[in-house]
């Protein structure tokens, strides 16, 4: 069984690795079958299609994590981590923003990813008109 420390790691390590388009190594920290689900309901196949569909919906974005809070799901099968803080970048026309908020909720079970949830506010404040545009 993991530790919840080793659980955050493999949390933070794919968030970085998505950040900086290394998708291949993220997608090796996926289970199988893995659920990525983004606001609105939209769901990836993987990495690479996450990060193609963002680079449609604005040319940067950076996460200033400002908590992180583990614990063992109800069924003590895998931990849940939830991230959370606020995001910056650039949007598509390339104005700037900052200070979005997000909450990242992931799934680790031995060691993978099996579940990537995102919430997060850049539709609400106008930096996008929907994650499922484009789809």
């Amino acid at each position: 069984m993991s530790t919840s420390e080793a659980a955050v790691e493999v949390a933070h390590r794919y968030l970085t690795l998505c950040s900086d388009g290394h998708t291949d190594e993220a997608a090796a920290l996926l289970a199988p079958g893995a659920s990525i689900v983004f606001p609105g309901g939209v769901a990836y196949s993987g990495p690479a299609d996450q990060v193609e569909h963002g680079r449609t919906l604005y040319r940067r974005v950076d996460k200033d994590i400002e908590r992180v809070d583990v614990y063992r799901s109800a069924d003590d099968a895998r931990w849940c981590v939830i991230v959370n803080g606020t995001l910056n970048g650039e949007a598509i026309d390339g104005g700037a923003f900052a200070g979005v908020r997000f909450i990242d909720r992931f799934g680790v079970r031995d060691g993978l990813v099996d579940e990537h949830h995102v919430w997060n506010d850049l539709a609400a404040v106008g930096i996008v008109t929907s994650f499922a545009a484009g789809r």
